[in-house]
């Protein structure tokens, strides 16, 4: 039945049927288990939760181009979440007044813009919070985002349960 160069019926080599044998397993593995999983399959349904997010020194015209409800999105993430609140505060500006010395004092014509989003993802009682399936989102991490009217770099300060 195998010759002497290890050929089954001297056609074809048994090392040839195990290559064959291995990948129709594989396949018959991936299409009985449901070929690739969904994000969703993988961490769960998407679950909602708040991401509170800054920018420093903005212009006046920025603080007012967010509105509720506006959809702020991040170029690999997609959709971060909905406007569900916002607030500025006076910034600061360091001056040098006329003795040389320098001082601190709020800025006439800047802003820091803070937003609350309501956001959709996966939930871990270990890792944090994910949007988008695999986009970790912690405090202190710098996300882009872009709504409607704004486009800016932004600080996440603080994301909790819904």
């Amino acid at each position: 039945m195998i010759d002497a160069k290890g050929r089954l019926f001297g056609k074809i080599s048994v090392l040839d049927i195990a290559v064959v044998l291995l990948f129709a397993a594989m396949a018959a593995g991936f299409v009985l288990r449901g070929g690739t999983p969904t994000a969703a399959q993988i961490f769960g349904a998407d679950q909602p939760f708040y991401v509170v997010m800054s920018v420093e020194r903005v212009r006046v015209y920025s603080v007012e181009a967010v509105g509720y409800g506006d959809l702020f999105f991040e170029q690999h993430a997609g959709l971060l979440g909905e406007v569900v609140d916002f607030w500025d505060e006076p910034a600061d500006d360091i001056v040098r007044l006329d003795d040389g010395t320098l001082t601190v004092m709020e800025s006439e014509y800047r802003r820091n813009l803070f937003v609350r989003l309501r956001a959709q993802g996966y939930i871990s009682d270990t890792s944090g919070f994910f949007i988008g399936g695999n986009n970790h989102v912690v405090p202190g991490q710098l996300i882009r985002v872009q709504s409607n009217r704004l486009f800016s770099t932004m600080t996440v300060h603080s994301v909790s349960r819904f």
